[in-house]
């Protein structure tokens, strides 16, 4: 086992596009979109699997409830992130 065994990619999270569309960042307005981040991450996994890593799948574990200001993890959020990779690096490691 080499050290690219243990070492997950993690994909974006969902965001609550009521909070992060548009977000206005020195007169640029950016939005962070749901569609838009299922689109980056196919190609998120399919760069990591081509390269042999592990993906970690992280779209689908957060609720609103789990983000703060609607697009970054809170306490809770990072607790159910963390399990999501600990439980991932201990399956990997009991192979």
């Amino acid at each position: 086992m080499n050290i690219s065994d243990l070492t997950p990619d993690f994909d974006p999270a969902r965001v609550d596009e009521t909070k992060t569309t548009p977000i206005v960042f020195e007169d640029k307005a950016i939005e962070y979109k749901n569609a838009d981040i299922i689109e980056y991450d196919k190609e998120i996994r399919r760069v990591v699997e081509k390269s042999g890593m592990v993906y970690i799948r992280m779209f689908d574990l957060l609720n609103d409830s789990d983000l703060y200001d609607g697009l970054h993890p809170n306490k809770s959020g990072h607790e159910k992130m963390f399990i999501r990779v600990r439980d991932r690096i201990i399956k990997m490691i009991k192979v």
